[in-house]
């Protein structure tokens, strides 16, 4: 996204007091990045590749208002 990462995004509606489940996707995540989009509040943190269950299960998550369970 030009001139805001998703995670800056985030944190900016969050910080607004816009409190809505994310998952993010990504093509490059980095461990820092995921950790961060984590504890920040982010449902799940996808990164690309992934198959159709992988996002079905993050968005059943997401709208269940839960937060992925370490595998």
């Amino acid at each position: 996204m030009p001139g805001q990462g998703g995670l800056e995004l985030y944190q900016t509606l969050t910080a607004g007091g816009r409190h809505l489940p994310v998952v993010f996707i990504t093509g490059l995540g980095d461990i820092p990045t995921v950790v961060r989009a984590m504890r920040a509040g982010a449902v799940d943190f996808l990164t690309k590749p992934f198959d159709d269950k992988e996002l079905l299960d993050a968005v059943d998550q997401a709208l269940n208002g839960k937060r992925r369970s370490s595998q």
